[in-house]
């Protein structure tokens, strides 16, 4: 899971007529030249085919943006954006409501996020730029990541910790 270019975990809104809740998809390799949006792009070819939004997505689309559509449809996006010999980084972007089923994924992700720099995402908004923004926590391998989540969900109102 830790060479996935991009992970999600479903929400619990249904996915091309399924229920997903909790399921964990990796897209990907980090190693490869492939940028984030064409695995998205890729993606989208086989999945959310009852989405109209998703078929209006291409190349030029920033990833983020496309992450901000899956979060407002419930699914948490995780962004691997690890350099060679920078060191292992990436960040979630967090749906305003997580189910229980998400919450135990993300604890069976956190083993093999360890060693990894961790921002999380949540509460997006437009800034003053016209631009989509957020809060977030971040880590620099200074504390386990299960305990940034449980700091995100204490932060969160819309969820409860871990």
């Amino acid at each position: 899971m830790n060479k996935a270019k991009l992970i999600i975990i479903y929400g619990d809104n249904k996915v091309d007529g399924k229920n997903r809740n909790g399921e964990i998809e990796c897209l990907g390799d980090i190693n490869s030249d492939d940028l984030h949006i064409s695995c998205l792009l890729d993606f989208f070819q086989k999945n959310f085919l009852d989405e109209d939004i998703f078929k209006k997505i291409n190349y030029t689309t920033i990833p983020e943006t496309v992450g901000y559509i899956l979060t407002e449809k419930s699914h948490i996006v995780f962004f691997n954006t690890t350099k060679l010999g920078k060191g292992k980084s990436g960040f979630f972007m967090m749906p305003t409501n997580i189910s229980e089923n998400q919450k135990n994924s993300l604890k069976q992700l956190s083993n093999f996020l360890d060693d990894f720099n961790i921002r999380i995402l949540y509460d997006y908004f437009i800034n003053s730029d016209g631009l989509l923004d957020s809060k977030s926590i971040s880590t620099n391998n200074d504390c386990p990541i299960i305990e940034l989540f449980n700091i995100y969900f204490q932060k969160n109102e819309n969820n409860k910790k871990m």
